[in-house]
Formats: structure tokens, sequence, C-alpha cells
């Protein structure tokens, strides 16, 4: 079947193999988030049902960030230091809103969620990049067709996860272990063998 085929042309190539692990790692963590946010801001912070969703909407302001700086990282460093590197710091963010208690988690939760999406928008950028730089034309959209299957497979799992921790360990633990998990998510960019691919990834291919 094609589908194995192009999951052993993934496998075998570290690049492509890294970018579903963490893409499959960041939709998993985001979707136990996703499943329980709600209740967690209305539950635990008290917050009125219109302010949870002003909040939640300002996880779109960091995606924006996100968006508009990841070009000129590129420009400044290069697509796989950007893949790599970017997304570390922000992706702390998640694991951030976890500790957000009383009035004043309000703010540590509207700081995580910004930082959070701005890590999804840096990596997100970065990994498309790459992955469309190394993939040959006539095999692209197979294989970009089957990476997609496998990490948006997370997605249902995360929130079945999520929603089934919450009510075994809380909310505040499935934002914290999905926090670590996000966090953990760039280990498998750092573990990969990239040195081969600078020549194919210089900066003059990478047009933003």
């Amino acid at each position: 079947m094609n589908i194995i085929k192009n999951i052993k042309y993934i496998l075998k190539n570290n690049i492509l193999k890294s970018i579903v692990l963490t893409t499959s790692t960041i939709n998993f963590s985001m979707s136990m988030y996703g499943a329980i946010v709600i209740i967690f801001l209305i539950k635990d912070l008290k917050l009125s049902e219109s302010l949870t969703g002003i909040i939640l909407s300002l996880g779109g302001v960091g995606a924006l960030l996100g968006s508009f700086i990841t070009p000129r990282l590129i420009k400044k460093f290069d697509v796989l230091s950007v893949m790599i590197f970017g997304p570390i710091i922000p992706s702390f963010g998640l694991l951030f809103m976890g500790f957000s208690y009383g009035k004043a988690g309000i703010f540590v939760f509207i700081t995580g969620i910004i930082f959070c999406y701005a890590a999804r928008s840096i990596g997100s950028i970065a990994r498309m990049t790459v992955q469309q730089i190394i993939l040959p034309s006539h095999i692209r959209g197979e294989i970009s067709g089957v990476m997609m299957m496998i990490t948006w497979g997370m997605i249902p799992l995360g929130s079945m996860v999520g929603g089934l921790v919450s009510d075994i360990l809380g909310l505040r633990t499935v934002l914290i272990l999905a926090g670590i998990l996000l966090i953990f998510s760039n280990f498998w960019m750092i573990n990969s063998d990239i040195r081969k691919y600078r020549n194919i990834l210089s900066d003059d291919q990478v047009v933003l």
C-alpha cells in the first residue's frame, strides 16, 4: 500500500520524522489543553463567560505575533535554526497557564496563552517551510497528506486524554501535563540530524 510506503519514506528522513513527531506532540498537548481550558477558566479562576471568551481570543494575538516575527527571525538566522530553537522559550507559556491562581492568575494566564500561540506559529511556519523545500515536487502532496493524517490524528486523542485525566487528577494537572508535553515537543528537533540539510536549506532558497 502507498500509505505504508510513504510512512517508511518519512521515517527514513530525519527531518521529516522530526517534523511529524514534533507536530504530533504539539497537537496532542494543545488538544489536552483545549478540552478543559474553558472549564478551568470558569471553575478555577471564577471568570465570567464573556471574560473567558475575551481571554481565549488573546491566543490569536500570540499567533499573529508569531507569524509577524518568524520571517524576520528566518532572515536574521536561518530556517533550520528557527525551526529547532525558535519555539522553545515561548513553549513555556502553556505550562505557566497551569500555575494561574486567583485574580493575579488572570495575568499569568494571558501571558501564557500569548506565548503559547506565538510558539505554535513560529514552529508551524518554519516546519512547513522546511518540509516544502526538502520534499521533491512529484511526491510533495502525497507525503504531506500522510504527515497531516498522522499529526492531525493526535487531536481527538489528546482531547480524549485531557478529559479523562481531568476527571482523575483535576483540570490544573491537565494544563501542567500539556505544558510539559509542549516543551518536550521541541526536543524531537534538537535530536534530529540536520547538518547534511544545511546546503539544501540555504537562505537564498527561503523566500518569505
